[in-house]
């Protein structure tokens, strides 16, 4: 859910510097963060997102669009996170259904 993804960024020290903590480091990106450390073992790749029309895009540049459970306003739209890896922050976002996102499961 949205509530979660919220905990996780707040306990990682707020989404202006989660990212950093989160984000794999790998030669993968197009940009890695030079303070990238993935210290907290979450190691997000940067695999991008598939469009509404079907096709892949930012490939080596978004650390994934990951899709929260929470509805964003109608039924069209939902709250997800997008990582950077040019970035320390993690964005919330809401979009249409349609595109392709990540999920991360939690165990309960």
């Amino acid at each position: 859910t949205d509530a979660e993804w919220s905990i996780l960024t707040d306990y990682l020290g707020g989404e202006s510097v989660a990212g950093v903590k989160m984000i794999s480091i790998t030669t993968d990106w197009n940009e890695l963060n030079t303070g990238a450390t993935n210290e907290s073992g979450f190691s997000v790749l940067p695999v991008g997102y598939r469009g509404l029309l079907g096709s892949f895009q930012s490939f080596r540049y978004y650390g994934v669009l990951f899709w929260s459970a929470t509805e964003g306003g109608g039924d069209t739209l939902a709250l997800h996170r997008i990582l950077f890896g040019s970035s320390g922050t993690v964005f919330r976002l809401g979009s249409y259904k349609g595109i392709g996102g990540s999920i991360r499961c939690l165990k309960d």
